[in-house]
């Protein structure tokens, strides 16, 4: 590949589609954030006008894009270039890639966005090929992607982690898949919100919250029933798969040991006949899928440490924007994926 190839990452969450190109090397070129549905209120057309603006930013520079890689929630099928269905994006049956391919001319891959992160954090972790894992991201939407000693389980339509659905309360509230009681409308970034307002608290964002529930009763409560509600999807998750290791990954995961500790401590209480296994939060946090979706498009050529970098080179950029005196963000809510 020559030295003037680019290489465009896009991870299509519910609330925000992010983008990165990193080069031939695995150094970050640029990124950008914006809101899933900010044109026309459609998620397909802003993402395609995401990779548009890529694409015209890196060409004008002497770029060459080589490839895009595009990760997505929902039940994905990457060899027909599929997104069966994804609820929080308002899809169904849509043929993405070839979609993609028309509209931009380039060579473009697609992967469920919990597949994507994992084989990012995998990488990066330089995790054995002998260790079973399960990574899930967590943001509006909830999935799991399992790697059984190195062989990455899909199911039969590609539908296997798909955790957010799992029903913990029966007859519980309505999620947006049309079933009761799922983990994701009680842990999901959206729901969290939604549920705090729709007790008598005003519209704040999930961080914001996180940081009330040492003081707030309603904080505190909405917060325990999310943690309660993805611990049990875990409890069922470990008990079917059996892995050696739990990543928890997406923008919920800066929550950090508000998070872990109240997870390990009911996993814990759960299992009365063995011990859970080790639970950690990812060291990518919720750039995992965008990261991935890059190391998707260069067809997995970067190094470890190409990924590495890429990661610091990324945190290390949004952290000066953040600070960067007027800066402007998408949301001021760093816990949604």
């Amino acid at each position: 590949m020559s030295a003037d190839a680019a290489y465009i990452g896009v991870d299509v969450g519910g609330t925000t589609i992010k983008a990165i190109a990193a080069d031939s090397g695995g150094h970050l070129i640029t990124s950008t954030r914006s809101a899933t549905f900010r044109v026309d209120g459609s998620a397909l057309k802003t993402l395609s006008a995401t990779i548009d603006d890529l694409h015209s930013r890196l060409t004008a520079s002497g770029r060459t894009v080589a490839a895009v890689g595009v990760c997505t929630p929902g039940i994905v099928d990457p060899v027909e270039g599929e997104v069966r269905f994804a609820a929080n994006l308002d899809w169904d049956r849509l043929p993405l890639v070839a979609i993609l391919r028309r509209r931009h001319g380039i060579p473009v891959f697609l992967e469920h966005d919990a597949r994507t992160a994992a084989l990012a954090e995998i990488a990066v972790r330089g995790i054995s090929a002998a260790t079973s894992i399960a990574f899930i991201p967590l943001g509006t939407g909830i999935a799991a992607a399992m790697y059984d000693r190195g062989t990455l389980i899909t199911g039969r339509t590609g539908a296997s982690g798909e955790i957010g659905h799992t029903i913990v309360y029966p007859a519980g509230e309505l999620c947006t898949c049309g079933q009761h009681g799922c983990v994701e409308a009680y842990a999901g970034t959206a729901s969290i919100r939604r549920r705090y307002v729709a007790r008598g608290g005003e519209t704040i964002s999930v961080k914001t919250l996180v940081e009330r529930i040492e003081v707030e009763p309603l904080a505190a409560a909405i917060w325990g029933e999310a943690v309660d509600a993805l611990s049990r999807g875990l409890h069922t998750t470990i008990a079917l798969t059996d892995p050696e290791l739990v990543v928890l990954g997406g923008g919920l995961s800066l929550a950090g040991s508000r998070l872990l500790d109240p997870v390990r401590t009911k996993l814990a209480e759960l299992f009365t006949w063995r011990v859970a296994p080790t639970v950690v939060t990812s060291r990518l946090g919720r750039d995992a899928g965008v990261v991935g979706a890059t190391f998707l498009a260069s067809q997995r050529s970067f190094s470890v440490s190409q990924l590495r970098t890429l990661s610091a080179e990324l945190s290390a950029r949004s952290r000066s924007a953040s600070r960067r005196p007027g800066a402007v963000t998408v949301s001021a809510d760093e816990l949604d994926a």
